[in-house]
């Protein structure tokens, strides 16, 4: 059975930063996902820069929202002024199953209520300065 799976990938050829979601059986496979981006944005292995590497149920035990439902917490990207942020949904790439697919639609299409971060993407939570 895969597992969930979300990266903070940055291109320099593209000049631009995204939260990838991706799937893989385990942690063994997890170098697939910067050979899948590669693919996807056309660029060389060297371009990129994945971090920030988290599973499904780290992300759901890092979540602030603890009263938010379900998906919605694998979205968050940080906290500021006393409430979870989260990505802009054109900043998010889906590398997943349709069924998954479907799911994190589902909670990047509840966004538009939820305040998001002005001037970028915040720092992700444990991400180095």
């Amino acid at each position: 059975m895969t597992k969930l799976f979300r990266a903070r990938v940055r291109s320099r050829i593209h000049d631009a930063e995204r939260i990838v979601f991706f799937e893989a059986f385990g942690r063994d496979q997890l170098d697939h996902v910067e050979e899948a981006v590669c693919y996807a944005w056309n660029v060389p292995a060297e371009d990129l820069e994945v971090y920030d590497l988290l599973g499904e149920q780290q992300l759901l035990q890092l979540a602030a929202g603890k009263t938010i439902d379900g998906d919605l917490r694998l979205l968050e990207i940080g906290f500021e002024y006393g409430s979870p942020t989260y990505p802009r949904p054109e900043d998010v790439q889906l590398l997943v199953s349709p069924a998954t697919q479907n799911r994190l639609h589902m909670a990047l299409a509840r966004l538009p209520s939820i305040r998001r971060p002005v001037g970028g993407m915040p720092r992700l939570f444990g991400a180095a300065a």
